[in-house]
């Protein structure tokens, strides 16, 4: 991905989703949306026990601020861990994070954004 782009999608992106995940791509392809797509970085283990990737949880939607006229959704991809030899998978370790407001699906920034003109 051009660096220039990564540049303006990182001012774009709230810094605190950043810390935790990398942009993995972007799609512009339909005219009213931006989709941008975000993966938790592989060094961000949920317990400090021996522990291996176990794939990933269903990818979150997050409305962020619109762009230009287009819907802005931030998916959110985030890694499941499983303990090293633990071939059944029996228990599961994820991240948690609270990036939106609570019963709704867009970033804490947007929703704070809204509420002003409430």
């Amino acid at each position: 991905m051009d660096s220039l782009i990564i540049t303006l999608i990182q001012q774009i992106v709230p810094a605190n989703i950043l810390e935790s995940f990398t942009i993995e791509s972007i799609d512009d392809s339909k005219s009213e949306l931006l989709v941008i797509l975000l993966v938790e970085k592989e060094d961000l283990f949920p317990v400090e026990e021996d522990l291996v990737l176990n794939g990933y949880l269903n990818i979150v939607e997050l409305t962020h601020f619109p762009l230009n006229g287009r819907q802005c959704i931030l998916q959110i991809k985030r890694r499941r861990w499983k303990l090293r030899g633990d071939n059944l998978g029996t228990k599961s370790f994820y991240n948690t994070y609270d990036y939106t407001i609570e019963g709704t699906k867009v970033t804490k920034e947007f929703g704070a954004f809204l509420k002003e003109f409430d």
